[in-house]
C-alpha cells in the first residue's frame, strides 16, 4: 500500500537567520537554485526545518507508518519558498509563506513555482491514499484540474473535499475540542492537521492486522466513521 502525504511549510523553523531568504530573494526557479547553491553549507532536511506543531507531529505519524509491513510512505512539503519539496530536500533558512497573500499573488507564484503539475505529476506515481495537511491558502496552490480524475482515496481538511473518494476533515473548534475531551493530544486548529496523521497511525499500530486496517482508510465511508469514533463525534458538519 502506498500512501502519499504532504504537509506545508510553517514559520517556526530549526535554523533561524536574520539573513534569511524572502519571497523576493527566491523570485524565479533560476534565483532558487543560485541560493540553495550557495546557502548548501547551512540547508537542512525539509522534515526537520518545520519545528511547528503541523509538521512535528506529520512527522510522528509518517514514522509510525512507516513500521506496518507492505506500506511505503512518500512525505512531501509544500513550500512557499521552494515548491513541492521531499522530505529529505536540504533547504536553506528562508522566510516566505502563502499564508499573507492575496489569492492572485497565490496562484502567481504556485505556477511558475510548477507546483500543480509537480502534484499531478506525483500522483499519477500512484497512491492508494492521500493526506492533504493544508489550510485553505496552500490548497489554492494545488490547483482544481488534479480533482477531475483523482483515482486514490483523498483525506483534506478543505471542504471542497466532500465527494466521491474526496473526504474532507474540518479543522474547526468543536472538531479539535472533541480529539482533546476524547484523551487525545491535540496541539490546536493549528497542529490538529498533523495530529490527526499521529491519531490515526497509532490507533492502526494498535490493531491485530494493522495493514488490513490500512486497506480500509481506503474507502471514505469507513475512513469518515474511523475519525468520528476517535474524535467520538456526532457528526463533521
Amino acid at each position: 500500500m502506498r500512501i502519499l502525504v504532504i504537509g506545508s511549510c510553517g514559520k517556526k523553523k530549526l535554523i533561524q537567520s536574520t539573513e534569511a531568504l524572502t519571497c523576493d530573494d527566491l523570485d524565479s526557479i533560476d534565483n532558487i537554485r543560485k541560493w540553495r547553491k550557495k546557502l548548501s553549507c547551512t540547508s537542512i532536511r525539509a522534515r526537520e526545518l518545520y519545528i511547528g506543531n503541523q509538521n512535528r507531529e506529520l512527522v510522528k505519524g509518517v514514522d509510525l507508518l512507516r513500521r506496518i509491513e507492505k506500506t511505503e510512505i512518500k512525505f512531501s512539503i509544500l513550500s512557499a519558498g521552494f515548491g513541492l519539496v521531499e522530505e529529505n530536500d536540504m533547504i536553506p533558512p528562508y522566510d516566505c509563506s502563502f499564508t499573507g497573500m492575496r489569492k492572485s499573488q497565490i496562484q502567481e507564484r504556485a505556477e511558475w513555482l510548477n507546483i500543480s503539475s509537480d502534484f499531478k505529476e506525483l500522483l499519477a506515481t500512484g497512491f492508494d491514499l492521500v493526506y492533504l495537511a493544508l489550510g485553505k491558502k496552500y490548497f489554492l496552490t494545488l490547483g482544481n484540474d488534479w480533482k477531475n480524475t483523482v483515482e486514490p482515496m483523498i483525506l483534506g481538511f478543505n471542504r471542497t473535499l466532500s465527494e466521491g473518494k474526496l473526504l474532507c476533515i474540518p479543522s474547526a473548534h468543536d472538531i479539535v475540542r472533541a480529539f482533546s475531551q476524547n484523551g487525545h493530544k491535540i496541539h490546536g486548529i493549528t497542529g490538529f492537521k498533523g495530529d490527526l496523521l499521529r491519531i490515526l497511525a497509532n490507533y492502526a499500530l494498535k490493531q491485530k492486522n494493522p495493514y488490513r486496517e490500512l486497506l480500509g482508510w481506503t474507502h471514505p465511508v469507513y475512513l469518515r466513521g474511523l475519525v468520528m469514533k476517535l474524535g467520538n463525534l456526532k457528526n463533521m458538519n
